[in-house]
């Protein structure tokens, strides 16, 4: 699940049930940083998103100081094997 970070979003009620439910059934869970967020976000989502790191859609990586894009490679290149067995290949539309 790509989870985009805004300040509406982690007040969402219904983005707080999106995230619990990919988190209780152990999909891979990805944050992406749209607006400024303290981080971990207050309130309900803080626990899931306490152990992850953020991507950052504004600027520089907050930990590798180098453009967003570097890092979204990098997670791409990490992740992208996990996240392919979740993708539909092959299907064929009606």
């Amino acid at each position: 699940m790509i989870a985009c970070v805004t300040p509406k979003y982690v007040v969402s009620h219904y983005c707080n049930r999106e995230l619990a439910l990919a988190d209780l059934l152990r999909k891979p869970i990805i944050p992406v940083m749209y607006d400024k967020v303290p981080w971990p976000p207050p309130g309900g989502m803080s626990l899931m998103f306490s152990q992850l790191v953020y991507i950052n859609m504004k600027g520089t990586s907050p930990l590798t100081n180098t453009p967003v894009w570097s890092e979204i490679w990098d997670v791409g290149f990490v992740y992208g094997s996990q996240i392919s067995q979740f993708c539909l290949v092959g299907v064929k539309s009606v």
